[in-house]
């Protein structure tokens, strides 16, 4: 929602006649042949079809007033909570992965089902999350979140445009395919 949102309000003030309904769900995939629907953007490292959004790239994110004045290190990443956007805690130990030692040790964790609900934490200063660069633009750009290390990762994952193969009327979806590519 974070990435797509503003895209759907350049997409109205561009395309008026195009009526977009959104649904959301945590599940990743969509079935054209059982579900209504003429478009969906789907995430995951196994898809292969459709057009392809943007890749998945991690880096911690964190609010102003939690970081502080000073530069933050790896090492001062320890105080802090860290924001998890799944269940487990693959996302921030991949990006560690990546670091030079010595590591931060991960003392204080919460865990969130999304990663717009980790996001949202870390900009109401609750910790340092880690998240998508491309989800977080916007948010870095208005000064809600700082990004201390310029270094991210890439996950192998992506975010993915899939559309139906014949809809009943091809010109709007169409339009929003092509208003969707040109926006990303």
């Amino acid at each position: 929602m974070r990435w797509l949102l503003p895209k759907l309000m350049q997409l109205e003030k561009t395309l008026p006649e195009v009526q977009v309904a959104l649904t959301t769900t945590t599940g990743h995939g969509v079935s054209f042949k059982t579900e209504p629907f003429d478009a969906a953007i789907v995430f995951g490292a196994q898809n292969r079809g459709g057009d392809a959004l943007f890749e998945e790239a991690l880096t911690p994110v964190v609010s102003a007033a939690l970081a502080g004045d000073a530069p933050l290190t790896l090492d001062a990443l320890s105080r802090f909570t860290f924001l998890h956007p799944t269940r487990d805690k693959t996302d921030w130990t991949l990006w560690l992965s990546q670091q030079p030692p010595p590591l931060p040790v991960m003392r204080k964790n919460q865990h969130f089902d999304t990663m717009d609900l980790a996001i949202s934490a870390a900009i109401q200063g609750f910790g340092i999350a880690i998240a998508d660069v491309k989800l977080v633009e916007e948010d870095l750009r208005a000064g809600r979140l700082l990004r201390p290390f310029q270094e991210s990762v890439k996950t192998g994952a992506s975010y993915r445009l899939m559309t139906r193969e014949q809809p009943d009327d091809a010109a709007p979806l169409l339009a929003f395919r092509q208003a969707l590519l040109t926006l990303s």
